[in-house]
Protein backbone atom coordinates (compact mmCIF):
# COMPACT_ATOMS: atom_id res chain seq x y z
CA UNK A 1 0.00 0.00 0.00
CA UNK A 2 0.86 3.43 -0.65
CA UNK A 3 2.72 5.03 2.35
CA UNK A 4 0.70 8.09 2.76
CA UNK A 5 -2.25 5.95 2.60
CA UNK A 6 -0.99 4.18 5.79
CA UNK A 7 0.06 7.85 7.51
CA UNK A 8 -3.72 9.19 6.60
CA UNK A 9 -5.54 6.19 8.64
CA UNK A 10 -2.99 5.93 11.33
CA UNK A 11 -3.51 9.68 11.58
CA UNK A 12 -7.56 10.41 10.95
CA UNK A 13 -8.72 8.74 13.93
CA UNK A 14 -6.65 10.65 16.52
CA UNK A 15 -7.38 13.77 14.46
CA UNK A 16 -11.13 13.28 14.41
CA UNK A 17 -11.34 11.91 18.29
CA UNK A 18 -8.44 14.62 20.16
CA UNK A 19 -10.42 16.46 22.48
CA UNK A 20 -8.43 19.83 21.47
CA UNK A 21 -5.25 21.44 22.49
CA UNK A 22 -5.23 23.23 25.53
CA UNK A 23 -2.84 26.19 25.66
CA UNK A 24 -2.42 26.87 28.94
CA UNK A 25 -1.74 31.56 29.18
CA UNK A 26 0.56 31.80 32.36
CA UNK A 27 3.26 34.43 33.85
CA UNK A 28 6.14 32.72 31.01
CA UNK A 29 4.14 33.77 28.24
CA UNK A 30 5.65 37.52 28.65
CA UNK A 31 8.86 35.80 29.82
CA UNK A 32 8.93 33.47 26.66
CA UNK A 33 8.03 37.02 24.71
CA UNK A 34 10.56 39.10 26.09
CA UNK A 35 13.68 36.52 25.54
CA UNK A 36 11.88 36.43 21.79
CA UNK A 37 12.17 39.52 21.25
CA UNK A 38 15.62 39.82 22.72
CA UNK A 39 16.96 37.45 20.39
CA UNK A 40 15.38 38.41 17.80
CA UNK A 41 17.32 41.73 18.33
CA UNK A 42 20.40 40.21 18.86
CA UNK A 43 19.91 38.05 15.87
CA UNK A 44 19.10 41.70 13.72
CA UNK A 45 22.39 42.75 14.86
CA UNK A 46 24.98 39.91 14.49
CA UNK A 47 23.29 37.96 11.34
CA UNK A 48 20.78 40.23 9.12
CA UNK A 49 22.11 43.63 9.22
CA UNK A 50 25.53 42.65 8.12
CA UNK A 51 24.56 40.00 5.46
CA UNK A 52 21.99 42.85 4.60
CA UNK A 53 25.07 45.29 4.38
CA UNK A 54 27.26 42.84 2.55
CA UNK A 55 24.39 42.02 -0.04
CA UNK A 56 23.79 46.05 -0.33
CA UNK A 57 27.81 46.49 -0.85
CA UNK A 58 27.81 43.87 -3.49
CA UNK A 59 24.63 45.19 -5.15
CA UNK A 60 26.25 48.65 -4.94
CA UNK A 61 29.73 47.39 -6.31
CA UNK A 62 28.23 45.37 -8.93
CA UNK A 63 26.04 48.53 -10.31
CA UNK A 64 28.82 50.82 -9.55
CA UNK A 65 31.32 48.25 -12.45
CA UNK A 66 28.21 48.05 -14.47
CA UNK A 67 28.26 52.37 -14.35
CA UNK A 68 32.01 52.40 -14.89
CA UNK A 69 31.73 49.60 -17.83
CA UNK A 70 29.20 51.75 -19.74
CA UNK A 71 30.58 54.80 -19.05
CA UNK A 72 33.99 53.26 -20.73
CA UNK A 73 32.34 52.05 -23.21
CA UNK A 74 30.55 55.17 -24.40
CA UNK A 75 34.22 56.74 -23.93
CA UNK A 76 35.50 54.14 -26.04
CA UNK A 77 32.84 54.99 -28.92
CA UNK A 78 33.65 58.47 -28.75
CA UNK A 79 37.52 57.51 -29.26
CA UNK A 80 36.50 55.12 -31.63
CA UNK A 81 34.59 57.43 -33.84
CA UNK A 82 37.26 60.35 -33.50
CA UNK A 83 39.71 57.70 -34.38
CA UNK A 84 38.00 57.27 -37.41
CA UNK A 85 36.76 60.76 -38.47
CA UNK A 86 41.05 61.42 -38.09
CA UNK A 87 42.05 57.96 -40.30
CA UNK A 88 39.40 59.50 -42.94
CA UNK A 89 40.42 63.00 -42.67
CA UNK A 90 44.30 61.53 -43.06
CA UNK A 91 43.36 59.47 -46.42
CA UNK A 92 41.80 62.13 -47.84
CA UNK A 93 44.96 64.31 -47.15
CA UNK A 94 47.15 61.73 -48.57
CA UNK A 95 44.89 61.29 -51.44
CA UNK A 96 45.36 65.04 -52.12
CA UNK A 97 49.17 64.98 -51.71
CA UNK A 98 49.12 62.01 -53.78
CA UNK A 99 47.04 63.85 -56.48
CA UNK A 100 48.98 67.00 -55.98
CA UNK A 101 52.78 65.06 -56.47
CA UNK A 102 51.53 63.37 -59.71
CA UNK A 103 50.39 66.29 -61.46
CA UNK A 104 53.95 67.74 -60.18
CA UNK A 105 55.75 64.78 -61.94
CA UNK A 106 53.21 65.21 -65.10
CA UNK A 107 53.97 68.15 -65.91
CA UNK A 108 57.44 68.12 -65.17
CA UNK A 109 57.71 64.52 -67.41
CA UNK A 110 55.23 67.27 -70.08
CA UNK A 111 58.07 69.74 -69.61
CA UNK A 112 61.16 67.59 -70.70
CA UNK A 113 58.68 65.54 -73.18
CA UNK A 114 58.67 69.33 -75.05
CA UNK A 115 62.23 70.31 -73.89
CA UNK A 116 63.41 67.15 -75.38
CA UNK A 117 60.91 67.28 -78.82
CA UNK A 118 62.82 71.03 -79.60
CA UNK A 119 66.01 69.17 -79.07
CA UNK A 120 65.10 66.28 -81.09
CA UNK A 121 63.41 68.87 -83.50
CA UNK A 122 66.36 71.23 -83.84
CA UNK A 123 68.67 68.19 -84.52
CA UNK A 124 66.07 66.81 -87.17
CA UNK A 125 66.26 70.32 -89.12
CA UNK A 126 70.22 70.48 -88.00
CA UNK A 127 70.10 66.93 -90.44
CA UNK A 128 67.80 68.00 -92.87
CA UNK A 129 69.47 71.04 -93.70
CA UNK A 130 72.52 69.34 -93.63
CA UNK A 131 71.01 66.76 -96.07
CA UNK A 132 69.63 69.34 -98.61
CA UNK A 133 72.82 71.52 -98.52
CA UNK A 134 74.77 67.43 -99.34
CA UNK A 135 71.94 67.47 -101.68
CA UNK A 136 72.89 70.65 -103.14
CA UNK A 137 76.25 69.55 -103.90
CA UNK A 138 75.75 66.04 -105.19
CA UNK A 139 73.21 67.73 -107.53
CA UNK A 140 75.77 70.20 -108.51
CA UNK A 141 79.07 67.23 -108.86
CA UNK A 142 76.13 65.34 -110.81
CA UNK A 143 75.45 68.20 -113.22
CA UNK A 144 79.01 68.70 -114.11
CA UNK A 145 79.51 65.00 -114.02
CA UNK A 146 76.63 64.11 -115.98
CA UNK A 147 77.87 67.50 -118.44
CA UNK A 148 80.76 65.58 -118.84
CA UNK A 149 79.76 62.42 -119.39
CA UNK A 150 77.13 63.36 -122.05
CA UNK A 151 80.28 65.37 -123.98
CA UNK A 152 81.98 61.97 -123.59
CA UNK A 153 79.23 59.96 -125.31
CA UNK A 154 78.92 63.10 -128.22
CA UNK A 155 82.64 62.71 -128.53
CA UNK A 156 82.24 58.65 -129.05
CA UNK A 157 79.10 58.85 -130.67
CA UNK A 158 80.35 61.44 -133.13
CA UNK A 159 83.31 60.27 -133.15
Amino acid sequence: MNLYYKLVIFLLPNIIFAEGIVIDFDKTIFVQLFIFIIFGFIIQKLIVNPVVNILDEREAATTGSKDESKDMLEKIDIISADYEEKLKSAKKEALLAQEDSVKQVSIKLSENLSNEKNILDKKIDKFVTKLEDEKLVLKKSLEKESKEIADLIVKKVMG
